[in-house]
C-alpha cells in the first residue's frame, strides 16, 4: 500500500513546506505524533488546514495526517485518498506487506 507519495524530508519538514507555500498539499499515513506535533502548530499558524486523511479533525494519536493549503483542497484530496484506499492503516481492505521468506532470510 502507499503510505506517502514523494517525501522530501521530514514529515515536519515537508508540512512546513506546505506552511510557506511550496507545496500545495502533503499527506503521511502510518507517522507517530511526535513527528507531526510541531508541524501542526507552524501550518496553522500560517493559515494552512491540518487534518486527519479521512477528513476529520487531526488527531495527533491516529498516525494519519494531512496538510493542505486551503479547506477546499483538503476536502478533495481527502475523497481521492479514500477512493484510492491511502487514507489508514485501520481500513478493511489494508494489507500488511508480506515479509521475506524463511528460506531467504537464511542465504
Amino acid at each position: 500500500p502507499v503510505r506517502a507519495m514523494r517525501c522530501g524530508g521530514s514529515a515536519g519538514v515537508d508540512m512546513i513546506h506546505v506552511a510557506r507555500g511550496r507545496l500545495d498539499a502533503y499527506f503521511e499515513v502510518g507517522i507517530y505524533a511526535w513527528d507531526v506535533c510541531a508541524g501542526q502548530i507552524i501550518v496553522e499558524e500560517a493559515g494552512a488546514v491540518c487534518q486527519d486523511t479521512l477528513g476529520g479533525d487531526f488527531d495527533m494519536t491516529s498516525r494519519r495526517v494531512m496538510v493542505a493549503a486551503s479547506k477546499t483542497l483538503a476536502g478533495q484530496l481527502a475523497v481521492h485518498l479514500q477512493r484510492h484506499r491511502y487514507s489508514s492503516l485501520d481500513a478493511e481492505d489494508y494489507v500488511k506487506p508480506e515479509e521475506p521468506d524463511a528460506k531467504r532470510r537464511k542465504l
